[in-house]
C-alpha cells in the first residue's frame, strides 16, 4: 500500500503539495477503513442474525 502510494505521489514539486497529497491519500484511507469496518459489521451482524443457536 505504501509503495503504491509513493509511486502515485513522488517527491518532487513543492512542498505544499506533497503534503496536500499525503493529506488527501491520509483522509481517503480512513474513509475506506471506516466503510470497511461497517461493512464488517453489517455482515458479522447479518451471519448472527442468520444462526441458529
Amino acid at each position: 500500500m505504501m509503495s503504491a502510494i509513493i509511486t502515485r505521489y513522488p517527491a518532487t514539486g513543492s512542498l505544499s503539495r506533497n503534503i496536500w497529497a499525503a493529506e488527501y491519500v491520509l483522509e481517503n484511507l480512513s474513509r475506506q477503513v471506516q466503510r470497511l469496518t461497517g461493512f464488517e459489521t453489517l455482515m458479522a451482524r447479518n451471519l448472527i442474525a442468520s444462526r441458529t443457536f
